[in-house]
């Protein structure tokens, strides 16, 4: 369990934002994307731990998974984004670092990268504005260079479902056959960054 993302979001956020509360989901995956249902629900920040996952794990439905959400609520009732990242066709650490590179590079801080076991998934230890979240969410779609490379790497269907519902979502468990895998971190070579961009 030390390899799944609440490991390095725990860690970061109490140390940051100890006092703000986070945003789950209960869901059921449908198809290409889709839900056929999503139970929201929030916790604060200190509560979350590896004991507190595994209960959530034995506590879902049948046909039910859990999901992390981009919002974060903080002391002051303000609300922000973990900017989060679903690739798609890339196993290679290496090239989901370098294809978004001038992401990193605009947020200051490097991506974690966890496979998903079909793919991988990006989080940016870092909180953006709303805002600054949709600018991000913009900037992925150009990580696709269909006039150089013809497979995509960012997934587009989920960024659109993102911009539906106005956050990002991605999943941490493997409760149904739906997928592969619990998301597990992997290892990458950090980046040099220059000046942050996004607020």
């Amino acid at each position: 369990m030390t390899n799944h993302p609440i490991a390095s979001l725990r860690q970061w956020l109490n140390e940051e934002y100890p006092d703000s509360t986070l945003e789950f989901s209960r869901y059921v995956y449908k198809h290409y994307g889709r839900t056929e249902s999503r139970e929201i629900f929030h916790l604060e920040c200190k509560a979350i731990n590896f004991t507190w996952l595994k209960h959530e794990f034995r506590r879902l439905a049948d046909s039910q998974e859990l999901a992390f959400h981009s919002r974060v609520k903080l002391a002051n009732g303000q609300t922000r984004h973990i900017p989060m990242i679903d690739f798609t066709n890339v196993l290679s650490p290496e090239t989901a670092s370098s294809r978004t590179r001038y992401i990193s590079d605009l947020l200051g801080v490097s991506v974690e990268l966890y496979s998903s076991g079909n793919s991988l998934h990006g989080y940016y230890l870092t909180l953006i504005s709303q805002n600054d979240w949709l600018d991000f969410l913009a900037s992925l779609l150009l990580c696709n260079l269909p006039d150089q490379i013809a497979e995509d790497v960012i997934d587009t269907r989920w960024v659109g479902h993102a911009l539906k519902h106005r956050f990002c979502a991605l999943r941490w468990s493997k409760h149904t056959n739906s997928y592969k895998q619990i998301p597990s971190k992997v290892h990458q070579a950090h980046q040099q960054h220059g000046i942050r961009i996004f607020s």
